[in-house]
């Protein structure tokens, strides 16, 4: 059941990330379109392609946690041993963690101020834009979480392959 919803939840925020993307590329090329070859240009647009590109950066890391994108070091943990190894990615993902929830207790106040203010062009709330961050944020620990759990089970670092660094 737990890795069903894991994988239904994976797939909604793929999905969501290309809608995102789909619809970014969309009105940018309309706004282009719109202004050189019509002469007129339409912000709403504009402003939401940018809070589509917000919302797909923050749901986007946590992806890039899932796929194992982001940068690390881990030739130094390929040689750890096992229990070594295991206690750095515990520390490794309590301080991700860490950053995390005070990301995302930061946001807080900014939402807040967020729902009394309008977007300039669309006119939504722009705490709609700024729930990005704390919705993010707990994607991205959730797939923390995740890989943490994964690399505990296999007691250390994977080995990379040529192809891999490439």
């Amino acid at each position: 059941m737990f890795s069903f919803v894991i994988s239904a939840l994976r797939g909604s925020v793929n999905g969501i990330i290309v809608c995102l993307y789909a619809f970014m590329c969309i009105a940018i090329f309309a706004q282009v379109m719109g202004r050189y070859f019509f002469g007129f240009s339409i912000g709403a647009l504009v402003e939401s392609a940018t809070f589509a590109q917000v919302w797909m950066v923050m749901l986007g890391g946590g992806v890039a946690m899932r796929l194992n994108m982001h940068n690390s070091m881990d030739l130094f943990a390929q040689r750890l041993s096992s229990p070594v190894y295991r206690a750095l990615i515990v520390l490794s993902a309590a301080a991700c963690l860490w950053f995390l929830v005070i990301t995302a207790m930061g946001s807080q106040p900014l939402i807040a101020i967020g729902s009394f203010q309008l977007s300039p062009a669309l006119q939504i709330p722009m705490s709609f834009v700024y729930a990005a961050i704390p919705v993010g944020c707990a994607y991205f620990a959730l797939e923390i979480l995740l890989f943490t759990a994964a690399r505990w089970r296999e007691g250390h670092a994977p080995e990379q392959t040529v192809e891999q660094v490439e």
